[in-house]
């Protein structure tokens, strides 16, 4: 019996020495494996920028957004005159643009309503400033491309928006003059000529300004049909135009009898016509007026010169230059638009 029991007991012994055994290796196994360190090669991961999430702390991925603008006005000048800002454009950033556009990227310059939008504030147009489409896209009679104009107005200012774009599909808009409409719609001079040279004596301006020019003066005005028209961007009040509205002198002495008045005339171009105003100003009735020929005379428009709602002639801001506005003998500027011209006779 004795011997049976311990025949019995060895085998099971050696049972639970060998689960020990193998229990005791997978442990250590396990252990070692989870203390190994894995290695990364990093030299194929590629750059990551991330920018840290200030609430969690956890990096967010930055993606470069089709909303950016592009840097494509280098610089703006301002007319002193009219107000009006043009932009000059750089054109490698905007030859960037099309491509991108081409390829589904900012999409935005395809509306120019939304290329006013993003560039308006480069103009001086305030933020809560509403936007509308004024005049869709347009063929120029002249210049190859298309154009379009937008307008933008805010409680005190209203301005005009012009945009082109090269004819290729898809259109590209880009900025190409902005005007305050308020300033656009005061009372000015444009531009102003004299009575032709050559339908008075048969003589050409270049023949007169060889024959009596002497290098400082640019207008002439022949003593023999002695008128200059002035021309204005709208109607000026007859009423307000007269002799007494203008002023004309020569050598600083003001001379009697000249006279003026407004005149609407329709002008044409391309085959389409429009009204042209001005203020003519004729010196026919300044009595001995041949013997101040070989002299330069000024002709003077005043402010008295008003439009049909009561505003004056728009004044200079600039000194005298060969015909536009003019300042008086110490340099101070005056409230007039002025023309210098040389006075001849044949």
């Amino acid at each position: 019996m004795q011997n049976l029991q311990k025949g019995f007991i060895v085998p099971v012994l050696l049972a639970v020495i060998a689960i020990l055994i193998v229990g005791g290796s997978v442990y250590i196994y396990k252990n070692k494996t989870s203390e190994t360190p894995v290695m990364i090669d990093n030299t194929q991961t590629p750059p990551i920028t991330t920018q840290q999430n200030s609430t969690n702390n956890n990096p967010v991925s930055v993606t470069p957004t089709t909303s950016e603008i592009p840097n494509i006005i280098k610089n703006i000048t301002t007319d002193s005159e009219t107000g009006d800002q043009k932009p000059e454009i750089d054109f490698k950033v905007a030859d960037q643009v099309r491509k991108d556009v081409q390829n589904g990227k900012l999409l935005w310059f395809k509306d120019p309503v939304e290329v006013s939008k993003k560039y308006g504030f480069r103009f001086g147009i305030s933020n809560n400033s509403q936007y509308s489409l004024e005049q869709a896209a347009k063929a120029g009679e002249d210049s190859g491309l298309i154009h379009s104009t937008v307008l933008a107005t805010n409680s005190t200012k209203s301005y005009r928006i012009y945009l082109i774009s090269e004819q290729s599909q898809p259109y590209v808009w880009l900025v190409n003059a902005v005007s305050n409409i308020q300033q656009s719609n005061k009372l000015r001079v444009t531009f102003f000529s004299a009575a032709s040279t050559y339908d008075t004596d048969g003589v050409g301006h270049q023949e007169i300004v060889s024959r009596f020019g002497d290098g400082t003066t640019m207008y002439y005005l022949n003593v023999k049909k002695p008128v200059v028209t002035f021309y204005l961007n709208q109607p000026a009040n007859p009423s307000t135009v007269n002799s007494g509205s203008i002023i004309v002198k020569v050598n600083n002495a003001v001379l009697s009898g000249p006279t003026a008045k407004a005149v609407t005339e329709q002008g044409s171009s391309h085959g389409a016509t429009f009204p042209m105003y001005s203020v003519q100003v004729d010196l026919s009735n300044i009595s001995n007026l041949k013997n101040y020929a070989g002299q330069n005379v000024q002709i003077i428009l005043t402010d008295k010169i008003k439009d049909n709602s009561g505003n004056p002639l728009q004044q200079c801001d600039r000194a005298y230059n060969k015909g536009e506005c003019i300042t008086d003998a110490s340099g101070q500027k005056i409230k007039v638009f002025g023309a210098e011209l040389k006075l001849y006779s044949l």
